[in-house]
């Protein structure tokens, strides 16, 4: 005769383990993880804080004012957005020749800002503003065209016309635009960055005396 008991309402001290254990585990791993990252967030925002200085502090040892480092950052703005596309590190060295700017700074707002990521969505935001500024005003995109650009267009316009919207490349909206953008970002740049540097400045003239 078989006996057929009826199941346990209850849970053993085993199965509660079972069931249990996995979830505090996973409870406490996500817990080191969140809290992993919000150090990882920490030591970052510390390493920058701490390189900031730094730089800061090398800046007053030179003597160089908050003038020109908000000066040099303004220009390095202007080439980063500018049409000048290939010759931007020959211009760092005349504009820190001819306007007294710091070099270093120039090169690092340059290519910080105009990259081999940002390189190709600056000239086509550049050339789009140029063409909506003409199409505005009704001027000629066609006037006083390059004869090379006849080239161009025959090696590009396939490729880019989808994403542009235009028949032919025309350079004059390129120029104008790219032009027009970079002083706005080199005149938005020059107070902001003063701003920034003049609130370490006095700081870092404490630390370095």
């Amino acid at each position: 005769m078989v006996e057929i008991r009826p199941k346990s309402r209850g849970i053993s001290l085993n199965s509660f383990m079972q069931v249990s254990f996995p979830i505090i585990l996973r409870v406490r791993i996500a817990e080191k993880n969140i809290f992993s990252k919000y150090k990882l967030v920490i030591i970052r925002r510390d390493w920058m804080n701490s390189f900031g200085k730094k730089i800061i502090d090398r800046f007053v040892k030179k003597g160089v004012s908050p003038h020109k480092v908000a000066w040099s950052s303004s220009w390095g703005m202007y080439l980063a957005f500018s049409p000048f596309l290939g010759i931007q590190t020959i211009l760092v060295f005349i504009v820190a020749f001819f306007f007294r700017a710091q070099a270093s700074v120039v090169f690092t707002v340059l290519y910080t800002v105009n990259n081999p990521w940002t390189m190709i969505p600056i000239v086509l935001m550049d050339y789009l503003f140029g063409v909506w500024l003409f199409q505005i005003f009704g001027i000629s995109m066609a006037a006083y065209e390059p004869y090379w650009m006849g080239w161009v267009n025959a090696k590009l316009t396939p490729y880019l016309t989808p994403y542009l919207g235009v028949q032919q490349l025309k350079i004059w909206p390129y120029l104008v635009g790219g032009n027009i953008i970079a002083i706005i970002a080199a005149c938005i740049t020059y107070p902001v960055i003063k701003r920034v540097y003049l609130r370490g400045f006095e700081a870092a003239k404490r630390r370095v005396a």
